[in-house]
């Protein structure tokens, strides 16, 4: 059965079991235990572990839960661990960590677990916050546009899902960042209503090292000979790693050909949020960083014609040291004759990290990474679960 816990929080890397703690950080490893090698170990795990087996899993609640191993079960115990998908993931991406394995416990008293299960981003229109995940470090969210703004479609980060034996981590399943869209406009004249091309910017998914946000990229080409005009282009929010913040996305570029009026021209940049490192977060996990909006207020805006906000980033996930939120980019033009041309993007949000390591009497004895699932639609992300199983 489980009982709620109180969450604690996050034990610092000092203070777990030094053997673990040399080879067990996930993030950057050479080595992993593959899927087969997991499936063929499984006989001897029943052979060694006589009794009765027990299977016990774990969806989201929104509060910790918790599993108590018998005194004198088998001190083999298996699990599967998923952090929560970021939102919508249209372009594919945005997907939690799965990590399977094994814990060696100590047994000879009974061991409790807190369970901490992720929820999935939100995903949608910008009209109202889109939350992201809750989690062992929440996933970012997605602020309300502003008062007439235009709507995008973006998501919020999936929060991160973790195995805790005390205070300190055994487990931990990044959740994935959320992600974006561009959007292009030309009207007024023939010169601008040729091909225009935009590209989804995909959230980070967590898998062994994490990646970062899929950049979003966003371009208005000539009609008459399909010469790009304007373009914008953001990297997308870093993925957490070693429990550190994930880097905020950023614009890496915005221009227009010689042909278009500088005087006639207007554009915008914002930087996405930094992800939050490991212990500062929720539960005291990596808090995912905030997707980003970009309107016409703000330092390192020029006035936009349109009004109202340009783009948003999607939210970074939550976990071992949260994503970094995407950033948002714009390049507007319109000349005396009311003919004009915007090009605009926001980029996805960068993975949660994750973790295997353990503590004392709870050490992590094999793992593999693979991920949540989930089809590429615009929908909100799937929630995390945790699956235990043991002999007693």
């Amino acid at each position: 059965m489980s009982h709620p816990r109180k969450p604690g929080p996050l034990a610092t890397p000092a203070k777990q079991d030094r053997s673990v703690h040399r080879r067990t950080l996930v993030a950057g490893a050479a080595w992993s235990v593959p899927a087969v090698a997991l499936a063929a170990a499984a006989p001897a795990f029943a052979a060694s572990c006589p009794g009765t087996l027990t299977t016990l899993t774990y969806s989201y609640t929104g509060a910790v839960q918790s599993i108590t191993i018998p005194a004198n079960a088998c001190p083999i115990v298996t699990y599967t661990v998923t952090g929560g998908n970021g939102g919508w993931r249209r372009g594919g991406g945005t997907l939690g960590a799965s990590i399977t394995g094994k814990l060696t416990l100590n047994t000879a008293s009974a061991t409790t677990l807190s369970l901490y299960v992720a929820n999935g981003g939100g995903s949608g229109n910008n009209t109202t916050l889109l939350a992201g995940g809750w989690g062992y470090g929440k996933g970012g969210d997605v602020p309300a546009g502003v008062t007439g703004s235009s709507v995008f479609a973006v998501g919020a980060g999936g929060g991160g899902s973790a195995i805790l034996k005390g205070t300190s981590p055994v487990v931990i399943a990044g959740g994935g960042g959320g992600g974006s869209w561009g959007y292009i406009s030309g009207g007024g004249c023939s010169t601008y209503t040729g091909t225009t091309t935009q590209t989804t910017a995909i959230g980070g998914s967590a898998t062994q090292t994490g990646t970062t946000g899929g950049a979003g990229n966003s371009t208005v080409t000539l009609a008459s000979t399909s010469t790009p005009q304007l373009w914008v282009n953001v990297n997308g929010g870093g993925a957490g790693v070693g429990g550190a913040a994930g880097a905020a996305g950023v614009v890496t570029a915005i221009s227009r050909t010689a042909a278009v009026p500088t005087a006639a021209a207007a554009w915008g940049a914002w930087s996405g949020t930094i992800g939050g490192a490991t212990g500062a977060g929720l539960n005291g996990g990596g808090n995912g960083g905030v997707g980003l909006i970009g309107n016409t207020t703000g330092t390192n805006s020029s006035p936009n014609p349109l009004g109202g906000s340009i783009a948003v980033g999607g939210g970074g996930g939550g976990g071992y040291g949260g994503g970094g939120g995407g950033g948002v980019g714009y390049v507007y033009v319109n000349d005396a004759t009311w003919c004009f041309a915007r090009a605009s993007t926001g980029s996805g949000g960068g993975a949660g990290g994750s973790y295997v390591g353990g503590t004392t009497g709870a050490i992590v004895s094999t793992y593999s990474f693979s991920g949540n699932t989930q089809a590429a639609t615009d929908a909100a992300g799937n929630p995390g679960s945790i699956t235990i199983g043991y002999y007693s």
